[in-house]
């Protein structure tokens, strides 16, 4: 399976782009810690409550037949007059596979510094007096 981090933020997409995926994240934290002010920004967990979908197709020997199998699959409908069946049957010996994409959430933190007040504190002014 291939693991790659993807970020959908500009100011740390330059530093993500550039890490290989690693367990535990250490060389994105290393990166991290070397490149930008988040030297002691720390992995907590990852969630993975999304399901798969579908990706890329391959064939038998790894080539990439199409990067987008929504797209493959409507050029391949349209090109079968619409019939699944045709499409089935023109491929169902080639060996293709689908390949998924299974997103995770990672979560870091980064201690800012500065006073820490409890939630408590902080939610202390909406209580009734």
């Amino acid at each position: 399976m291939r693991k790659e981090y993807d970020l959908q933020t500009d100011v740390l997409a330059t530093i993500v782009a550039a890490t290989s995926f690693t367990k535990n994240h250490s060389d994105l934290l290393t990166a991290f810690a070397t490149r930008t002010d988040y030297r002691s920004a720390r992995y907590v967990m990852t969630r993975d409550v999304y399901s798969e979908r579908p990706a890329r197709i391959l064939d038998a020997e790894d080539r990439e037949i199409a990067a987008d199998y929504h797209a493959w699959i409507d050029a391949q409908l349209e090109a079968h007059g619409g019939s699944v069946r045709a499409v089935w049957e023109a491929y169902r010996n080639a060996g293709y596979r689908l390949t998924e994409i299974r997103p995770l959430l990672h979560y870091f933190v980064h201690d800012r510094g500065g006073e820490q007040v409890s939630a408590s504190d902080r939610y202390s002014s909406f209580s009734s007096k």
